[in-house]
């Protein structure tokens, strides 16, 4: 049995404020579903965040319809749950609720939270909880268990959620691998996620993250790292985006499929002491190597600022001038004055995560498990689930 994993699509995210990006996504879901039509894969799954917002714009749904019927018309079905960025399903539905009553999709949600799809001789049950947070997840899966079904050839679980055994920077959405120790879990051959946006597997779990579909953030960019003090230069390659292509046999065979997007350049230039005046002619003579059209360039500049200079001296329209065919040039001031410099080996450097972490380091074993806990309240906290935190003190004190 053979399928398509994707998840975090995003349709109608207008990154940086460009049309052009909408575009981008767009045409990644299209390039997707053509090569999902091509590998002849027997259906598609969609892991939340088919939209970037509740109320997608009209061209995102219009490509939602584009690429869904594209799949239909190849008789490929396709199932799908809501990611955090999808919207509510609240009474009269979502957009989610629109694809499914125009036939192009399944959509597993509330009551209805498993389907079964014949391919290959074989009979497939997939399962599906849209996203939560955890305690309403907990609840849910009760009936999921009961649900999952030993005599079907397969079982295939679907969740938008971050697990905390996975490393990852975003731990929104944040749920504990100990709830899917139950023995009934043996039972699913694949956990099919969507939230994190990198591809990664759960260490313990047959448990998949394709990864976002485009780029998404910094992170995910050909990286160029210039030390401007020894004249070394480092290169770190883009992380791959696409799907994955699942084959369930006597194992599992995971595939990832690069669906190729717009060149996205991260140029950093480190320096120790630095007149910013001198630097940007520095970094402007070094600039046209990457001036690409329709690219997208982060420039970067670090160090500490010599007495007697600012850090707003650095030439930005010069760097623009530079990079005059690439489609959006965003640059980042991280100058600091020696004032400055106690305070910023904390500030900007350290995540809250982080800095609860050494924060409690002190107290050894037992530190660990605390910071876990304080982590946890202000992930909660930090989006105003205040149920949420009550739930973690309530179970975990």
């Amino acid at each position: 049995m053979k399928f398509a994993h994707l998840a975090d699509l995003h349709l109608g995210y207008r990154q940086y404020g460009l049309y052009e990006r909408l575009e981008d996504y767009n045409r990644a879901f299209e390039k997707a579903v053509e090569e999902v039509i091509e590998r002849d894969l027997s259906f598609v799954l969609i892991s939340g965040d088919l939209f970037h917002c509740g109320s997608p714009p009209a061209v995102a749904v219009r490509s939602a319809f584009k690429g869904l019927s594209m799949l239909k018309r190849a008789g490929i079905p396709v199932v799908a749950i809501r990611g955090n960025h999808d919207g509510h399903f609240e009474r009269g539905g979502n957009y989610l609720s629109l694809l499914e009553d125009a036939g192009l999709l399944t959509y597993l949600e509330g009551e209805r939270f498993y389907t079964d799809l014949k391919a290959d001789r074989e009979r497939a049950r997939i399962l599906g909880i849209g996203c939560l947070v955890e305690a309403q997840l907990v609840e849910r899966l009760e009936s999921v268990k009961k649900a999952i079904d030993p005599s079907a050839d397969h079982n295939i679980l679907m969740l938008h959620q971050s697990f905390d055994k996975v490393s990852s920077k975003d731990r929104s959405w944040l749920v504990h691998s100990a709830y899917f120790y139950d023995d009934v879990f043996g039972h699913v051959d694949y956990f099919a996620l969507g939230h994190v946006h990198e591809r990664c597997k759960h260490p313990e779990f047959p448990a998949y993250y394709p990864g976002s579909i485009e780029y998404w953030d910094i992170d995910d960019a050909e990286t160029h790292i210039f030390d401007m003090e020894s004249g070394r230069r480092n290169f770190k390659a883009k992380k791959g985006k696409g799907f994955l292509a699942v084959e369930l046999d006597d194992g599992i065979r995971v595939e990832p499929v690069e669906v190729e997007g717009r060149r996205v350049v991260h140029l950093v230039f480190e320096y120790g002491e630095i007149d910013p005046r001198v630097a940007s002619e520095e970094i402007t003579e070094i600039l046209p190597e990457f001036d690409e059209v329709g690219s997208l360039v982060v420039v970067t500049v670090r160090g500490v600022v010599k007495e007697g200079c600012r850090a707003s001296d650095l030439d930005f329209k010069a760097f623009r001038k530079a990079l005059g065919s690439v489609l959006k040039l965003k640059t980042r001031n991280e100058l600091r004055h020696p004032s400055a410099l106690a305070v910023g080996r904390i500030e900007g450097r350290v995540t809250p995560e982080r800095a609860i972490e050494e924060y409690f380091s002190a107290l050894g074993e037992e530190g660990k498990g605390l910071s876990r806990l304080a982590i946890r309240l202000f992930e909660y906290l930090s989006r105003n689930d205040v149920e949420g935190a009550k739930e973690v003190i309530v179970n975990d004190l």
